[in-house]
Parts: structure tokens; C-alpha cells; sequence
């Protein structure tokens, strides 16, 4: 392959992609036979000392959260929650086991905490913002993903965090006329 093949479909949000769906299928999988097998898992959460509730709980929250990061919705709301599963796991279940019984829990949480600091990447369902971040890395505007306009087929306007008001957009390309961006065309240029 060429580098400029390389470029065009090896992208940070492919990378994301495959990330998001890896994860997720492991969590689906992991929340399935959780649920399937309900009586087992509640026995086993009895021997920690849990509730009933928690064998309910972490299952859907693996099963639903494993869809969701799927399909690239809610990814800061089911993130940190099947991290915060993973950092349990490994607390009441693998920490007297060794670190070989943990690397895979370490490996979700760490993939799960990547996830809420990058985001679902732009190949997700297109949702509102949560957490003011869009799916596509891009911040929020007016409560929807793509707030911040586009430059015509150029690259997005992005907002620029450091701004005071957050409100700030930088032109990405030199022919972005969008109105929506507010941009007139030159490259850096900040719009308020």
C-alpha cells in the first residue's frame, strides 16, 4: 500500500472504529452471559457480598454498553460506567489472582477510558452532544454534533477550546466560504 492509500482509509477515526467495536463486542458478549446465566452470576456475586442488584446491573450495563459503544452513542456516559465495571472486576475479583488475571480487565479500562477521551470518531450514529464533545471529536454547538459548520467539503471548522467563551471557530481550509462556519476563507482565521 502507498502512503497516500495509508492516509486516506487509516484514518484516527477508522482507528476509533475498530477500537469502539472491539470493545463493545466484548462487553456484549461478557453482559449476554451475564444475564443468560442469571442464577450463576448472582451466586457468584453473593460470594463477593453483593446484591442481587449488582448481577442485574452489570450485566445490562455490559450488554447495553457494549451496544452502544457499537454503534458510537453515549460514549461518556457508557465509557467511564464500563470502566468504573473494569476497576471493580479487577478490586474484588482478579487483584488476589496476580496481574496476568487483570491484564485483560486493565486492558478494557484503559480502551475505555480512551474512548471517553477521544470520542466515538465520525464513524458513529450521529447524536446530540453530551459532555460537550460530538462524536466526531468536534465540540458542540446549539446542542447538536456539527454545531460548529463546515467548510464545503474542506476539513471542519473547529472550535477552539482555548477560546474564553468556547464559542470561537477556526477555518481549516483556505476555500471554506460556509456560512455556517463564519469563515472567509483564510486559513486560521477566527470566527466568534
Amino acid at each position: 500500500m502507498t502512503k497516500d492509500c495509508m492516509r486516506k482509509y487509516f484514518t484516527p477515526h477508522f482507528g476509533l472504529l475498530l477500537l469502539r467495536v472491539a470493545v463493545g463486542i466484548i462487553f456484549i458478549f461478557h453482559g449476554y452471559q451475564k444475564l443468560a446465566h442469571i442464577d450463576q452470576t448472582v451466586g457468584f456475586f453473593a460470594m463477593l457480598g453483593l446484591a442481587k442488584f449488582f448481577a442485574y446491573a452489570i450485566g445490562a450495563i455490559e450488554l447495553l454498553g457494549g451496544i452502544m459503544l457499537v454503534l458510537g452513542i453515549g460514549a461518556c456516559i457508557v465509557a467511564p460506567l464500563l470502566a468504573l465495571v473494569m476497576v471493580f472486576a479487577m478490586l474484588l475479583v482478579k487483584r488476589k489472582m496476580g496481574f496476568q488475571a487483570m491484564e485483560i480487565d486493565l486492558m478494557l479500562l484503559v480502551a475505555n477510558i480512551a474512548i471517553l477521551s477521544l470520542g466515538c470518531g465520525k464513524y458513529a450514529m450521529k447524536t446530540k452532544c453530551v459532555c460537550g464533545v460530538c462524536n466526531t471529536g468536534d465540540c458542540c454547538g446549539k446542542g447538536t454534533c456539527g454545531g460548529c459548520g463546515s467548510c464545503n467539503g474542506c476539513e471542519t471548522c473547529v472550535c477552539d477550546a482555548s477560546a474564553t467563551t468556547g464559542t470561537a471557530k477556526t477555518c481549516d481550509c483556505a476555500s471554506c466560504k460556509d456560512a455556517s462556519c463564519g469563515c472567509s476563507g483564510k486559513t486560521g482565521e477566527s470566527v466568534s
